[in-house]
């Protein structure tokens, strides 16, 4: 059943926070204009963070993909963008760093799917974590208690990250193993090991 108080996490969310080697990030929600900010971001993924996230070779985002990704509901389909913070005196503008995104379950309302992306520049500096936690409130809040994850079987960082998260094993196709992990649990849990592309 959908939560119906005032969302904490609303459209007007922003957060400020810092990495782990000091740079600050800004986390909000991702809009509708953010196309241009989302093909440069996906620019600066190696073909191995790209494999990892899209499971198969992706050299490009199509006009629909880039529209499906930023053209998002808020509540059914949520995500979380993370973006560089301009310096003025640098001349340094924004640019998008990573991604985190739930599209609900339209078999099970308390169900979503989970994907959480970070350019090779920031990996290993803790943002996925940041981006996992968050967008973990806020799913919770819109009433979406468990987050289902597509792995690929190489991928041995998410799946250590999973088990400690005590994550259930759901199926298996071909090389992509489905888990599945409640909201609750990621927002309480200490994700220190987060890889940064899942």
């Amino acid at each position: 059943m959908a939560n119906h108080d005032p969302l904490r996490l609303d459209a007007s969310f922003e957060r400020d926070a810092r990495l782990h080697d000091g740079r600050p990030v800004r986390l909000r929600w991702i809009r509708a204009t953010d196309a241009a900010l989302l093909r440069e971001g996906f620019a600066q993924l190696s073909q191995q963070s790209r494999r990892t996230r899209f499971f198969i070779p992706v050299r490009e985002l199509s006009d629909e993909m880039v529209r499906r990704m930023t053209q998002v509901d808020g509540y059914d389909h949520g995500a979380l963008v993370a973006l560089s913070v301009p310096d003025a005196a640098s001349g340094e503008r924004e640019r998008g760093l990573g991604v985190a995104r739930f599209v609900r379950s339209l078999e099970d309302r308390s169900s979503a799917e989970i994907a959480v992306t970070v350019i090779d520049e920031v990996q290993g500096l803790g943002l996925g974590h940041l981006l996992l936690s968050t967008i973990a409130v806020a799913a919770h809040e819109r009433g979406i208690e468990t987050f289902t994850m597509d792995v690929l079987s190489e991928n041995t960082r998410v799946k250590s990250m999973l088990w400690n998260l005590h994550a259930d094993w759901k199926q298996r196709e071909g090389d992509v193993s489905t888990y599945a992990v409640a909201t609750a649990r990621i927002e309480g849990a200490s994700l220190g090991g987060w890889p940064d592309a899942a």
